[in-house]
């Protein structure tokens, strides 16, 4: 049962991994949503409704 060892170890690394691509990503997600509320056009249009 060593390759079953070798598996489930290989699957909690990624599964680490994609922890941090999805952290990443949620970052980045997060950082384009607060670009987009500064963006002047939308300002704009939140001024003149």
């Amino acid at each position: 049962m060593q390759w079953a060892f070798f598996i489930w170890t290989g699957i909690l690394e990624s599964s680490a991994l994609w922890d941090e691509m999805c952290t990443d990503i949620a970052h980045r997600m997060h950082s384009l949503s607060s670009q987009c509320q500064t963006i002047p056009w939308r300002q704009h249009a939140e001024v003149h409704p």
